[in-house]
């Protein structure tokens, strides 16, 4: 057995919703048991399948084999640490001892966006992020990465989920099969009913599986970790590149956002003297002018995997953002940092045994349709920073009907 790859599981995930289909199906039952099962296990938080199959008219023999063969969960949290956000961060410990990190990032009041990992470690090799310094470990099942989200509704019970970002540890493309499965039993009517319009996957640009995405789940939001517009700089910066050309990259995610009939956003980390330039911005703005994007400047957060990066300051990434916004007409958001004090923000996972991930909720304001005419009037989403939190600029609403009235203002 190789170093990425891992046993099965055993016993099971129930919320592994293929395997538990197969299980059901193997016993002559109706394979819409699955469901079912599912979604009582999602609301039991524990309970024996007895209790959980209580007045669902489950036969013998399914919960039987519930009780020989599978579990709620096959992971369990080891760590869980609140930053003066509100934003949590836990430390998810596999069943072969692997261990992911999972995010819950408060938004609006009793709404939360959910940051999950979709492989233990990246083969991507991101020169600024912690993640992927320690190479890939191993992919995570469906059931797996369904799991984060049950620890997260169990963590947080008062809090609705508005979003699932796969931005956490790991290429989600690179685990393409179970990531798609996720996406699909997330937005599964009988389960959990995320709205399809709430899942996003992030990549640093695996060309095939966009291309795929678009194909096979174009109702999932997209975004592509561009970091650098110059290829030659790119490979520097995210080594991955070096198989996945930018032109191709860009031409790819155009065919997604044709397909989707949705924007898709472009992550920008901001690297002291490395991409931080009014030049490097020129260049951006060059490369997706006309394209329905929406950028997203993220501040870089440091770890301990280089001494090569440095924090931007706030003008710096205002100057990009002025660029950006004025000459090209590209809507631009500057990315707010949850759960920093806590090793929670972007691109500081897994080196810090009791640190984080992180997230805003900007991404409903990628995910909005394509309108019919485009406004390039565009609204400076700035809002001044908590005590320990970087410059941001997020999405906030506190209900529909103020969310409605901003989606319209900033268009």
């Amino acid at each position: 057995m190789s170093g990425s790859e891992r046993p099965p599981l055993n016993p099971g995930s129930v919320f592994d919703l293929p395997l538990l289909t197969e299980a059901v199906g193997s016993l002559g039952k109706n394979a819409d048991h699955a469901r079912t099962i599912q979604k009582h296990a999602l609301k039991s938080n524990g309970k024996a399948w007895e209790e959980v199959s209580e007045g669902q008219d489950l036969p013998k023999t399914v919960i039987k084999m519930l009780k020989e063969d599978f579990v709620r969960t096959t992971s369990k949290v080891v760590e869980r640490r609140e930053s003066k956000d509100g934003t949590i961060k836990m430390v998810v410990r596999l069943q072969d001892g692997l261990e992911v990190e999972t995010v819950v990032i408060p938004m609006s009041p009793g709404y939360s966006t959910i940051c999950l990992s979709s492989q233990v470690g990246c083969a991507m090799g991101c020169t600024f992020c912690a993640t992927g310094m320690l190479g890939l470990k191993g992919s995570l099942t469906a059931g797996e990465i369904i799991e984060q989200v049950v620890h997260a509704k169990d963590a947080c019970p008062d809090r609705n989920i508005r979003n699932v970002v796969f931005m956490g540890m790991g290429e989600p493309l690179m685990n393409y099969e179970a990531v798609l499965t996720a996406c699909c039993t997330l937005t599964d009517q009988k389960t959990f009913s995320l709205p399809s319009t709430s899942i996003t996957v992030s990549t640093v640009g695996v060309v095939s599986a966009i291309r795929r995405l678009a194909r096979d789940a174009p109702w999932v939001r997209l975004a592509f970790s561009l970091h650098s517009p110059d290829q030659e700089a790119r490979k520097v910066i995210i080594p991955s590149a070096n198989k996945y050309p930018l032109k191709e990259i860009i031409s790819a995610i155009e065919y997604f956002s044709e397909k989707s009939g949705s924007r898709v956003m472009i992550e920008y980390t901001v690297l002291q003297g490395t991409n931080a330039s009014e030049e490097h911005a020129e260049a951006v703005g060059e490369l997706l002018e006309g394209k329905e994007v929406v950028v997203n400047l993220i501040p870089y957060n440091p770890t301990s995997v280089s001494e090569v990066y440095q924090v931007p300051s706030p003008e710096v990434v205002e100057a990009m953002w002025q660029i950006l916004v004025k000459k090209y007409k590209i809507k631009t958001t500057i990315r707010q940092q949850h759960g920093v004090d806590i090793g929670g923000a972007c691109g500081q996972l897994a080196f810090q045994r009791e640190g984080g991930t992180l997230l805003p909720d900007m991404e409903a304001y990628a995910n909005r349709p394509k309108p019919a005419k485009e406004n390039h009037h565009q609204s400076k989403q700035i809002q001044r920073p908590k005590a320990n939190i970087h410059i941001a600029v997020a999405m906030l609403s506190v209900i529909a009907a103020a969310m409605a009235w901003y989606m319209q203002s900033i268009q």
